[in-house]
């Protein structure tokens, strides 16, 4: 555990540090160009989600179960993101130049430019191998030192009053320096030889992988399509003021993706406590969500009008919305971590397509109705549908069970909760009924 929130910490550094830098831009910019920003960088998201092809999670699991080597897995993932890069490059520069009138698409410059920056994400697959061998520090000293680099370039932009082209050139510069260092470090390594080029795995890999790519595709646009969507119903200074409330909610994730990404392996790991790991780590997510949500409901006003100022107090109204679904958004990143784990990468394809669909339903009408706060509550409740409706609609019986222990361990110790067998059966016989009804 001390290991754990020493990684989270040192990843925390890196979005405080974001965060605050966002305050000064913020106030600098002003919400309309700051509306600007955020738009392109949801857009250049959108674009590139299928860079990493989903075979992240994959190779995680193959890491851990010693199949192949650690340098044909980080080879072959290489190559096989870099076809997809290659693709993507292509399809983002006609989107960008020949099709950005007919799709109505705002800032397409920008948004070209932010999306050559996001392809270093192309390198982010090394990640999956420094934390499946438990080398979490070399990953948090990259990640302080890219923020740092960030944090001095944005200041610098602040300090010698940059336009609103520097500030989009540099949005996106932490990423970069990050994925880079991780790539230098991995090359001393020497992970990366091109004679483990496999075929035979690549084609493996794409098997096992590709439901997962419509799982990135869908999930990503749920994150990110709502600052899109809302271009349709709102000029860039609402966008803007949506954006700060969003980008504060957004600041608590990296408590439970990086909390869920330090203990994969462990869950990954087939043995009589794999359950048991599920349990323990779902009820530290729920548990993170609901104080995150709490602490965000009680200070959401202070927090806006303090550090953004009473200009931007109706942001403080849609981070309070995005608080309120906080829990089910953190359970969704989750959910799809221990789905991999049972080889269902299928039903995440399915759900990833209903929790979409949910949003961009719930967007059209409330969006119309509400404006900036219907789109606040469309992406919640497309998380609410995803996590509690979808797995009854579609019978899965085993992820309802980890969901309710989850929840169980949370308000119960584990070796009570397991000495409790009369609990347990009444458990499984809700978890039946409601799996039935």
């Amino acid at each position: 555990m001390i290991r754990l929130v020493s990684f989270v910490f040192t990843k925390g550094v890196s979005l405080i540090n974001a965060l605050l830098t966002s305050v000064f831009i913020v106030r600098y910019l002003g919400a309309a160009d700051y509306g600007v920003i955020a738009y392109s960088v949801s857009l250049s998201t959108v674009l590139t989600l299928l860079i990493p092809l989903g075979i992240s999670s994959r190779v995680s699991l193959d890491l851990i179960e010693n199949k192949y080597s650690p340098e044909s897995i980080i080879t072959n993932s290489l190559i096989l993101r870099g076809v997809a890069l290659i693709i993507n490059l292509l399809f983002v520069a006609a989107i960008c130049s020949v099709f950005s009138d007919i799709l109505n698409i705002k800032y397409p410059l920008y948004v070209f430019i932010l999306c050559i920056f996001r392809f270093s994400q192309l390198f982010n697959i090394l990640d999956v191998y420094w934390l499946a061998k438990d080398n979490s520090k070399l990953l948090s000293n990259i990640g302080i030192l890219s923020s740092l680099l960030t944090l001095i370039l944005k200041f610098s932009g602040i300090i010698s009053s940059a336009g609103l082209f520097y500030f989009i050139l540099v949005s996106s510069s932490e990423v970069v320096f990050k994925n880079l260092g991780v790539l230098v470090m991995s090359l001393n390594q020497n992970l990366i030889k091109y004679k483990k080029f496999s075929i035979s795995y690549c084609v493996s890999l794409m098997k096992k992988s590709y439901p997962l790519c419509g799982n990135i595709l869908f999930t990503g646009l749920v994150r990110n399509a709502d600052t899109v969507l809302l271009g349709w119903f709102a000029p860039a200074e609402e966008i803007g003021l949506y954006s700060v409330g969003k980008r504060i909610a957004s600041s608590f994730n990296f408590l439970s993706d990086e909390s869920v990404n330090f203990f994969y392996h462990k869950i990954c790991e087939k043995n009589e406590n794999q359950l048991r790991r599920m349990y323990s780590l779902g009820a530290l997510v729920i548990l993170i969500g609901l104080s995150s949500s709490l602490l965000l409901l009680l200070s959401s006003y202070f927090l806006i009008n303090t550090i953004y100022g009473s200009d931007f107090s109706k942001s403080a109204y849609i981070l309070n919305i995005f608080a309120i679904f906080m829990p089910f958004s953190f359970w969704y990143a989750y959910r799809k971590k221990f789905i991999v784990v049972y080889n269902k990468e299928k039903i995440v394809f399915i759900y990833s397509i209903v929790t979409f669909s949910a949003l961009f339903l719930t967007s059209i009408v409330l969006g119309s109705l509400l404006g900036v706060s219907g789109i606040a509550y469309s992406t919640g409740l497309s998380f609410v549908i995803s996590t509690i409706f979808a797995p009854l609609v579609f019978k899965q019986k085993l992820e309802v069970e980890i969901l309710f222990n989850s929840f169980v361990h949370v308000l119960l110790p584990i070796r009570l909760a397991k000495k409790k067998s009369d609990l347990k059966n009444s458990r499984n016989n809700l978890i039946d009924l409601l799996i039935n009804f």
